[in-house]
């Protein structure tokens, strides 16, 4: 996979951002869907730079937020830890997403170990006040449904203090390369914590506590 380098050619800059656009579910809804299209880094551009105040708003609360729980070490660490598992194409997007929004891409990494933060058995060593999650999913089918029909539903289970709640979004990718996707996430998180892609797959997580021996040796959930 070839890297992309920062644009700063306003004529590429511009062909970028015609192919995504930001359309909102219903006249009465404030839920945008952003519809990304291109490179991982030129859809991590596009997401950054049409979302650029939420982005900001969101990560300002968040980082205020998430010094009461834990030090920014224990998202360094967690970081470096799942950075080796990363695919390249996600942190690429990251990297787009930094320099759209124009926020520092330590801050991008920060944000996106949060989840797995949050389900790493020695987080106690880093903060006393970052409990563990457990978050909830349901699929309902056949005689359960009125219709016949499956669903799937997750419910996140954060505290509300974090205030991811105030910008939710449903992010489309349309990669040059591979599945397009829906992801239900929030300004500024590229990852999936709930969504499906263009082969009717869908995808939820839960958590199960702190067990022995946990380690974050392998892809996060959330890429």
């Amino acid at each position: 996979h070839q890297r992309s380098m920062i644009v700063l050619d306003t004529a590429i800059e511009q062909k970028i951002l015609e192919r995504a656009s930001v359309r909102m579910v219903s006249a009465e809804s404030r839920l945008p869907v952003v519809y990304l299209k291109g490179t991982p880094y030129e859809m991590g551009f596009q997401h950054g730079v049409l979302l650029k105040k939420e982005v900001n708003e969101l990560y300002g609360r968040l980082m205020f937020m998430i010094k009461f729980f834990v030090k920014e070490d224990m998202l360094d660490e967690v970081y470096d830890l799942m950075d080796p598992y990363i695919p390249i194409e996600e942190k690429e997007e990251m990297r787009g997403l930094a320099h759209g929004a124009g926020v520092p891409l330590k801050v991008v990494h920060w944000v996106h170990s949060i989840p797995e933060g949050s389900e790493y058995g020695p987080k106690k060593r880093f903060g006393k006040h970052f409990k563990g999650t457990s978050c909830s999913n349901v699929a309902v089918f056949g005689k359960a449904t009125a219709d016949g029909k499956l669903y799937h539903l997750r419910v996140l289970d954060w505290i509300r203090q974090l205030a991811t709640k105030g910008t939710p979004v449903i992010l489309v990718h349309m990669p040059n390369q591979g599945n397009a996707s829906a992801t239900f996430s929030y300004a500024g998180f590229i990852g999936c914590i709930s969504g499906m892609n263009e082969k009717n797959m869908s995808f939820g997580e839960m958590g199960y506590g702190d067990p022995p021996n946990e380690n974050l040796e392998g892809m996060p959930f959330i890429f």
